[in-house]
């Protein structure tokens, strides 16, 4: 009986460093997925996830869009001026489970020191949010980042956001 579970987990170990293999040539002739994989918590499989679902980033001409589309935002059912609360549409769970897990794993990495963790520490400590907002709101960063770099076809440069955030009042998590 053990010999048969360690032979399907040395099958399970092989066939993910074959997958790791074909993941690692996709990365090299798509300049797209080398670039979503620069951000921080978005790893290999999770570029690859973005880079196939989103394919044009041209698609979304508002970032509020992307969010819908991603299921990290809700909209507002309006009619006559009037709110009659908020709704889910239809959205990518593929995109929703990359970028909260993305978001899970900045959070849980404490030896990494990086402005995404500090955005996080912030909403917690200094804005009061619950822990479930704060990660929802950092998924919610990483999904406009990544559809900014989409747009650009740069890579994640951390210089360059904090020098986007300086001299606003949101510079306090900086």
């Amino acid at each position: 009986m053990v010999t048969g579970i360690e032979n399907r987990i040395l099958d399970y170990e092989s066939e993910k460093k074959d997958y790791q293999k074909v993941f690692e040539e996709i990365t090299k002739k798509n300049k797209m997925v080398k670039i979503l994989s620069s951000i921080p918590g978005i790893g290999l499989v999770g570029s690859i996830t973005i880079a196939s679902t989103v394919i044009e980033a041209k698609r979304f001409n508002m970032k509020s869009k992307f969010l819908v589309y991603s299921g990290l935002l809700k909209l507002d059912r309006m009619s006559g001026g009037r709110s009659y609360g908020k709704f889910t549409p239809r959205y990518n769970r593929r995109l929703k489970k990359v970028f909260k897990t993305a978001a899970i794993v900045i959070i849980n990495r404490t030896s990494e020191d990086n402005l995404l963790r500090r955005y996080y520490e912030h909403l917690i400590i200094k804005k009061n949010y619950p822990d479930y907002q704060a990660r929802h709101a950092l998924a919610q960063r990483l999904a406009v980042l990544s559809l900014g770099i989409m747009r650009s076809g740069k890579k994640y440069n951390e210089k360059l956001i904090k020098r986007k955030y300086d001299g606003l009042a949101v510079n306090s998590f900086i």
